[in-house]
């Protein structure tokens, strides 16, 4: 039994998708898509903020799942439904 990689670290059973992520983007995606368009792959990891367009570079998943974090702890994304 391996150690499990960091998109797993930390979850609740009730954020994790119905399907376990099969990748940091996937992972990404369900637990920040709402408030981010976030892609990535091969260093140039992008979340760019729903309601102003700010965008968030990293070189790295865990990178960019910090940077989301504290961007919206600072202030979270205004929801349009």
């Amino acid at each position: 039994m391996g150690r499990k990689p960091f998109f797993y670290a930390e979850l609740d059973a009730e954020m994790m998708p119905p399907d376990e992520p099969t990748s940091p983007l996937t992972y990404l995606q369900w637990n920040w898509g709402e408030a981010y368009e976030i892609t990535g792959a091969a260093g140039h990891w992008l979340a760019q903020r729903r309601d102003d367009d700010r965008t968030l570079t990293a070189d790295s998943p865990e990178l960019l799942r910090e940077l989301i974090i504290e961007d919206y702890s600072a202030q979270p994304v205004m929801m349009t439904r």
